[in-house]
């Protein structure tokens, strides 16, 4: 071939063969900055139809983890999906910038310095610490490729934002859903504030507590004690009454001489518990007849009555459960229908307080052990055994958290609207008409719905947006008033709002007690801040132009756990000030994995960050493998999936360097008489309609994984070693000019253009240099950017091909194995050498004859004669020098079509001293 190898169309690809992404991404990323690539793209489509996806804030308080790249690519896919297919698209990125990881990063930093500060100083260093982070956030998200307004996002520290929450908040309280109690709330003792049990502030984890069987004393010394089981020892210094379940039977029963009440389902467990071997029944009672009996404390001086509780189960325990209004939801619950006590005897440290009566000043889960060795001297002790159970933990500091009572402030999701509803029978409505995916986050989102409580909305820390209250600390009244909400805006609005935590007495009095009022200092819940987002984030569009954004967005797309945070704290504000859901659709993802299925954490060393797998590989590597993914569930990743994805991204980028490569001299108008169009021509295009189809469908479903395979597929299987490979011939040896090679061409350039376009979304980096390199369009100008092309239309394409086509493809399938088997017996060594023989109807299960010209050029053999039986064979004819192809040969030695050829243009190769 060497000899004639100017007579051949080898052109160089103008796609580089090395991908080299780490340097050529930050060159392509400073071109987009350079066109205002994004701007473009929302100008150009300033009357389409809105799309809206709403960003849910990260935390600025760290950089890049895995879970973000996840979260980012996959919002980036549909952003650009959906602006590619015709509709307007603006995406404001946005910051969670309050709250407790910044102030206890900032505290950190601080060290012994902390308690000298003020809490201005203190709030001036979380703000400086969360713009910080905002900022590298902000430039890792750009290097990933994900496009949006990141000149101007959204952020829960700006003033505005700040304004439009108290806005928001006092909304809210003009609807008589904001009002403030003492109630039991989830408590952290180390970061020593309220936390909301609806939202993701409480995970449970493993945790081992005592398992202890208590008796209750009876008041008179004849009648029998009450056995409760607890794993809270902690707790029965505020205990004021025990529980029965009104339908349950209840035994007296007899163990030497004491007697017990306990309910008889659990009777053979609790004497195994207690190691009880002699013991009678004395009697039966129901749960119903002990309502009303009182027994004594364990070891206080106090009486206790048995009140009902359809809470009380057989699971475990005795069918008896103590009551602590001030330590537990239940608990409260039935004490406010008995009017019993609310006793809270532990502190912010979480430590007992001197109304407790016993170990003042003692962390409460220490003082376990206490609680029992004083149970055992009082003779109230039955049995003490350990527990590992789930218990909630502080998703912050990860410690235990317990059930605290405090004054603190809420969202009554129970209290009725002006239409009579109340926001949980709204949710009830609203919610099962939002779009959930996948389908099972419905029910677990109404689960979420129907189990919580009220929200509550203070938190005891300096780093947030105040409570627009005040509050009077001898009686416990607090009020929201209009001068106070005035006073609290304006501050907001002038950039103030730190003044406000200067600001001590109101210059009012308690309407209930006389004394003086207080403004309130506890901040807000942060998952109210980013709750409130669809209403505070004003401003979208691109360029100049500006406008009000929707309060309700097309998407949002977050993980599953935020099914009990952010997709409930957006819910509740918006059926209350807009009386719908804050979003159409809801789609979640799942959690991070390490390559064998665990959770990534830095003290297994399993963690992976964004920042390596660019350096290694490069952005495009980490958003393939994301579109890898059934992201719906939790996703693995590893060096070892990485290399796997990449070497997937090898086999997209060389089918997109080989068809780049030989479209270069094909004039971009150039439009090919359907004439001309070879059957195999017309199949790749019919191929290539069925997969622009299929990834729409992909597309619209995010179903992004199928997106991927639908890739993988074409440029493997279709493409590059079917149609391609066959093409080859006549891409390099046919005249420049030929209707043959033009047409081969035309299906090379439609190819590249609809791979590109559908794979923008996803390899942003990679199609975009592809786009540019190529010689697809007349006027490169004017679509500088494939992120600025339309996405594909249909192709007017006879889809009967596929089914014409089919025989061929049959007997290609089993001629192939044949030929294999001659390769491996070393009958051949390549299939262009291949004499077949064979019955080829039969082959191809068709009664239809066969072209056996066509055949024998998909197939890429010597040549295929009608036989009986499928035979393999060395052909006899010659290989021509120039296109390797074995043919008879003309005078030259050439096979006809290369003599023609150089005849044309190099006949001087053919003159007998050439």
């Amino acid at each position: 071939m060497k000899r004639y190898r100017k007579t051949l169309m080898l052109q160089e690809s103008p796609l580089p063969m090395r991908a080299n992404l780490r340097e050529r991404e930050p060159e392509i990323l400073k071109r987009w900055s350079e066109l205002k690539l994004y701007h473009r793209i929302l100008e150009r489509r300033r009357e389409a139809p809105l799309f809206l996806l709403h960003d849910g804030p990260p935390y600025a308080n760290g950089r890049l983890h895995m879970g973000h790249a996840l979260n980012k690519s996959l919002k980036d896919f549909v952003v650009r999906y959906k602006a590619m297919a015709g509709f307007r698209t603006p995406f404001v990125p946005g910051w969670d910038c309050h709250g407790l990881p910044i102030e206890l990063n900032v505290l950190k930093e601080l060290g012994s310095d902390a308690d000298r500060l003020d809490q201005r100083a203190i709030r001036t260093r979380c703000r400086a610490f969360a713009r910080k982070y905002i900022e590298i956030q902000k430039e890792g998200f750009r290097r990933l490729g994900c496009i949006g307004l990141w000149e101007n996002p959204y952020l829960t520290l700006d003033e505005g934002f700040e304004a439009r929450i108290l806005e928001a908040f006092a909304e809210l309280s003009r609807k008589k859903i904001i009002y403030r109690g003492k109630k039991p709330i989830h408590w952290c003792p180390e970061c020593r504030t309220a936390l909301a049990a609806s939202t993701a502030e409480a995970e449970y984890a493993d945790h081992t507590s005592p398992s202890i069987t208590v008796a209750f004393p009876p008041v008179e010394e004849s009648a029998p004690a009450i056995v409760i089981w607890t794993t809270t020892p902690w707790t029965l210094p505020a205990n004021v009454a025990v529980a029965v379940r009104a339908d349950l039977e209840y035994v007296v029963l007899r163990v030497g001489e004491r007697r017990y009440i306990l309910a008889e389902p659990l009777l053979l467990p609790t004497v195994a518990e207690c190691g009880w071997t002699d013991y009678s029944i004395e009697e039966h009672r129901s749960g119903e007849s002990l309502e009303g009996q009182t027994f004594r404390h364990p070891f206080l001086d106090r009486t206790v009555p048995v009140i009902l509780g359809d809470f009380v189960t057989t699971d475990q325990g005795t069918g008896v459960v103590h009551i602590a209004p001030g330590h537990g939801q239940e608990d409260y619950e039935v004490g406010l229908k008995y009017d019993l006590p609310i006793l809270s005897p532990v502190d912010e440290k979480g430590c007992f307080t001197r109304e407790a009566g016993v170990f003042p000043g003692t962390n409460v889960f220490e003082a376990n052990e206490m609680v029992i060795e004083l149970l055992r001297e009082k003779g109230a002790l039955l049995a003490v055994n350990e527990i590992q159970h789930q218990y909630p933990h502080c998703w912050r500091c990860k410690g235990p958290i317990i059930f605290r009572a405090t004054a603190q402030w809420f969202l009554s999701v129970d209290r009725a609207l002006e239409d009579g509803r109340s926001l949980r029978a709204l949710a009830l409505q609203k919610a099962p008409a939002v779009r959930w995916i996948p389908d099972w986050g419905r029910d677990r989102f109404l689960g979420t719905v129907r189990d919580r409580p009220d929200w509550c909305l203070s938190r005891q820390r300096a780093w947030g947006v105040p409570i627009p209250a005040v509050v009077c600390p001898s009686c416990g009244y607090g009020a929201v008033t209009e001068e106070v909400l005035r006073s609290a805006l304006n501050s907001a609005r002038e950039g103030r709002l730190d003044d406000w935590f200067e600001q001590d007495l109101s210059g009012d009095n308690c309407p209930q007690c006389g004394e003086p009022l207080h403004y309130e200092k506890d901040i807000l819940d942060v998952w109210f801040d980013s709750g409130v987002s669809w209403y505070a984030t004003d401003m979208i569009g691109g360029g100049t132009r500006k406008e009000k954004m929707p309060q309700r967005a097309d998407l949002y797309l977050e993980g599953s756990d935020q099914h009990r945070g952010w997709f409930q704290s957006s819910l509740w504000p918006a059926l209350a000030l807009t009386g719908e859901p804050p979003y159409r659709a809801v789609l979640t993802h799942g959690f991070m994995l390490d390559g064998e299925g665990r959770a990534m954490h830095k003290s297994a060393g399993n963690v992976i960050s964004p920042d390596e797998i660019l350096e290694k590989y490069g952005a495009d590597i980490i958003r393939l493998w994301v579109a890898s993914e059934n992201f719906r569930e939790d996703v693995r990743l590893s060096y070892s999936i990485l290399d796997q994805v990449a070497d997937t991204y090898r086999k997209i980028r060389n089918t997109y360097r080989f068809l780049a490569g030989n479209i270069l001299d094909l004039d971009p108008a150039y439009d090919p008489d359907p004439e001309t169009l070879e059957p195999l021509d017309l199949w790749t295009l019919a191929r290539l309609e069925q997969y622009r189809e299929r990834v729409t469908k992909a597309f619209d479903a995010y179903e992004f994984h199928n997106v991927y395979r639908a890739t993988l597929e074409l440029c493997t299987n279709d493409l590059s070693s079917f149609y391609l490979d066959i093409v080859k011939d006549r891409l390099y040896c046919e005249p420049a000019d030929s209707p043959s090679r033009r047409a081969a061409q035309s299906v090379c350039r439609t190819a590249l253009s609809i791979t590109l376009r559908c794979m923008a979304p996803i390899l942003c980096y990679t199609t975009d240099e592809v786009w540019a390199l190529s010689n697809l369009l007349p006027d490169p100008q004017s679509v500088p950017s494939v992120h600025l092309a339309d996405w594909p239309e249909p192709l007017p394409i006879d889809r009967g091909i596929l089914e014409e086509m089919e025989p061929y493809l049959a007997a290609r399938r089993a001629i192939l194995k044949e030929i294999e088997e001659a390769r491996s017996k070393g009958t051949i060594r390549s299939s262009q050498m291949a004499r077949v023989t064979a019955r080829v109807e039969a082959l191809a299960e068709c009664r239809t004859p066969l072209d056996l010209a066509l055949l024998r050029d998909i197939c890429q053999v010597a040549e295929i004669v009608p036989g009986d039986s499928l035979t393999v064979e060395p052909t006899p004819l010659p290989k021509c020098p120039r296109c390797w192809r074995h043919r008879e040969p003309a005078s030259s030695g050439l096979c006809p079509r290369c003599e023609t050829v150089v005849r044309e243009v190099a006949p001087e190769l053919l003159s007998s001293d050439a």
